[in-house]
């Protein structure tokens, strides 16, 4: 999986709405660069990533 160019990557299986995930998302952070603003949505969790900062493979938290 790439970087998003635009910094918006979506999670379509954390979608509102979605009857196998009943729960709301309270929180999403970037493991070594700290809290992303995130909205869930009927599309799905998007979350606005910052410029990629390190070459190794991004890690989200994902807190509900």
């Amino acid at each position: 999986m790439g970087w998003p160019e635009d910094g918006r990557l979506v999670i379509k299986s954390l979608a509102k709405g979605n009857p196998d995930f009943k729960k709301s998302i309270k929180s999403v952070y970037l493991l070594g660069y700290g809290k992303l603003k995130a909205t869930q949505t009927t599309e799905g969790l998007v979350v606005n990533l910052p410029q990629p900062c390190n070459k190794i493979a991004p890690v989200l938290r994902i807190t509900k």
